[in-house]
């Protein structure tokens, strides 16, 4: 009795099973393929959308060509496939990239000079002003001049070269060089950053002019005082 029952049950697992599997398996005779979509495996299914046959196949494999004629290249005259829409707009076509850069190099015409229609009469007008001012020799003396008043140190760390340190500085303009034209050359606007500490300002001027502008007031009433500045530079942050 036993054993019948357990029969049964086994019977009844593998029909569930079976139908189970039935369901997720491609409903294409002879594909063991799992379902993608609609009952079809990947490959079938993509078949479908194209078709609307899941057996059929083309024989290029990606659809099929869009109505047109076969012409000829137009540098060396081997055939080639045109759409309906190219031969309409005049398209022209090429065999291959030799023919296209060919005709680029020999038959498309290539002004130069004043023929040319980015040809600029007057180059003065698309020289960048700012970069000359700063290479000019006006502003090499200005820096010059503010790595000397400030005894060739930097005024937010302190560091400056010395035996086996080398510390490179910049001339920092306290009041941006693009805000303040009257400014650029007056020393007073300036004050030496190493490299690192020249980094942290960027993009921050606005927030350091004012610290800036005391560190100068500093050194200008200790130069009152005392006639000189000390050996270390004047003020640090």
């Amino acid at each position: 009795m036993m054993f019948h029952r357990s029969i049964q049950v086994v019977v009844v697992l593998w029909n569930l099973i079976n139908k189970f599997m039935d369901n997720n398996i491609c409903k294409v005779e002879g594909c063991c393929k799992p379902v993608k979509a609609k009952g079809f495996c990947g490959t079938h299914h993509q078949r479908y959308r194209r078709n609307g046959d899941p057996i059929k196949v083309n024989k290029r494999g990606k659809g099929t060509l869009r109505p047109g004629v076969v012409g000829k290249c137009y540098m060396c005259n081997n055939r080639v496939y045109y759409q309906l829409r190219e031969v309409e707009i005049g398209r022209k076509k090429f065999c291959s990239k030799e023919c296209f850069s060919k005709y680029h190099s020999v038959c498309v015409p290539h002004p130069s000079g004043e023929a040319s229609p980015f040809y600029i009469k007057d180059r003065n007008k698309i020289k960048n002003q700012f970069q000359s001012i700063r290479d000019s020799k006006m502003m090499k003396d200005w820096k010059k001049s503010v790595h000397e008043k400030y005894n060739y140190t930097c005024q937010m760390c302190g560091d400056r070269s010395r035996s086996g340190h080398y510390v490179k500085l910049n001339a920092h303009h306290i009041v941006r060089f693009i805000d303040a034209p009257e400014l650029r050359f007056n020393v007073n606007n300036g004050i030496t950053l190493c490299v690192p500490c020249h980094e942290k300002t960027r993009g921050k001027e606005k927030m350091y002019e004012d610290i800036f502008k005391e560190i100068v007031n500093y050194n200008e009433n200790s130069l009152k005082e005392n006639s000189t500045f000390n050996s270390f530079g004047a003020y640090y942050i």
